[in-house]
């Protein structure tokens, strides 16, 4: 599942402050305030906000990669409980705590984490 897909159903709108922004393709925009999609299913992080100016917390999800994460996250960045082998797309420009416990246990690199 994408995080457009969830936002477009109508039914998760509650999770997101859409009034905000009034945005349903969130490629390439900023999101201000926290941006909470745990425990939905999420297989990709393509098509989400490129900024986001509070957490993101993206945790219990299905997620394999972190390809198509947001560019700048300026609190905490939660991926905690997914399906992780690696931490390549995790973006360096973090403001608080990066979160990655209980993933693969395979994840055994933390190659091109920060530059």
């Amino acid at each position: 599942m994408k995080i457009k897909d969830i936002i477009n159903s109508g039914e998760e709108r509650t999770l997101f402050d859409i009034s905000v922004n009034g945005e349903k393709d969130f490629a390439d925009s900023k999101w201000y305030g926290e941006f909470n999609c745990q425990f939905k299913n999420l297989t990709t992080l393509e098509g989400g906000p490129s900024e986001i100016f509070g957490n993101f917390k993206i945790a219990g999800n299905d997620l394999k990669s972190l390809k198509g994460s947001p560019r700048k996250i300026r609190g905490c960045y939660d991926v905690s409980n997914n399906q992780l082998k690696n931490l390549e797309g995790v973006t360096p420009d973090i403001g608080s705590y990066f979160s990655c416990s209980n993933n693969n246990k395979d994840i055994t690199s933390l190659k091109n984490i920060h530059k």
